[in-house]
């Protein structure tokens, strides 16, 4: 296995610029603290199955989870008050995007990890607006693609704590959303949801998800003016007690509302129609079977 300090310094690197360390060195006291020229970060355009594949998907997939797992969207008309922003979020579990995308009045772009970036799998979540991130080391690439969806006024999803929590609580965020912020002076929306971690918490397998109410709120959105004046790396400690208090009404609407999802209340009849039908195709393949027999004992008569 490949460490993750020989990944981070390998010659094929995308981070690595020409001019050797010292270049290096200059590139990332600049690029950390400043915010970098429209011809150092190339907009990027939407991929045609993007433009296609979002639009028609979205409003399906947020009617099923609508439905099924009564997935709710609070005070998402402060983020309409900008045209584009880096939508800060916790992060609870797998699904967290799809919620997240359902209920953002915005379409919206994606951190995935690079090992999501599978034959078969790659096409879909691309399509749906992922790229890849390397964990484990920073990764530029990754950073320079963020900065250029910006810069083409795309909204960006970031996941603060940069994996999902153990516990269901907001972990202390790490520093790349300091880095995006003064590189690119977008705004902050921050956002948190709530009843994720219950539903499929990073302990339990996908296949045993739970039905359970998710609520998402959505905070005031931050300008640059405002963050730009925090002291030199603190960005992320003022914006945790922002996401925690996001998380904490997340909490109480959820409370009040409900924990489950109404896939609670159709469960049996699911699981009585499923039975249903298993004792169907059983009796099928039973009659099956007979008739043959019957054939072949009237031909043995004859």
């Amino acid at each position: 296995m490949t460490s993750s300090h020989t990944s981070a310094t390998s010659p094929a690197s995308d981070a690595t610029p020409p001019g050797g360390a010292a270049s290096r060195t200059r590139d990332r006291v600049r690029t950390d603290t400043e915010k970098p020229s429209a011809s150092e970060v190339p907009a990027v355009k939407r991929s045609r199955g993007y433009c296609i594949a979002y639009p028609l998907l979205k409003p399906l997939l947020s009617m099923f989870l609508m439905l099924l797992f009564a997935v709710r969207g609070h005070h998402v008309e402060r983020a309409v008050r900008q045209p584009y922003y880096i939508l800060l979020s916790n992060h609870q579990s797998y699904p967290d995007p799809i919620f997240i995308g359902m209920v953002s009045p915005r379409p919206l772009h994606f951190m995935a990890r690079d090992n999501l970036f599978r034959p078969g799998l790659k096409q879909l979540i691309a399509t749906l607006g992922a790229y890849p991130v390397t964990r484990g080391r920073r990764d530029e690439r990754a950073f320079r693609h963020t900065e250029g969806l910006l810069a083409s006024r795309e909204s960006v999803v970031i996941f603060g704590e940069g994996t999902r929590t153990p516990h269901g609580e907001i972990q202390p965020l790490r520093g790349g959303i300091e880095i995006l912020a003064r590189r690119t002076g977008a705004p902050i929306v921050p956002m948190a949801l709530d009843g994720a971690y219950q539903m499929a918490p990073r302990t339990r397998s996908m296949k045993h998800l739970r039905a359970e109410a998710v609520h998402v709120v959505v905070g005031e959105p931050i300008v640059a003016e405002e963050y730009l004046a925090w002291p030199q790396r603190r960005i992320p400690e003022h914006l945790r007690p922002r996401l925690q208090e996001l998380l904490d009404e997340a909490r109480r609407r959820r409370e009040r509302a409900g924990r489950r999802g109404l896939l609670t209340l159709t469960r049996p009849v699911i699981e009585g129609m499923t039975a249903y039908y298993r004792a169907f195709v059983t009796l099928l393949k039973a009659v099956a079977r007979l008739v043959p027999r019957r054939g072949k004992s009237h031909s043995s008569s004859r």
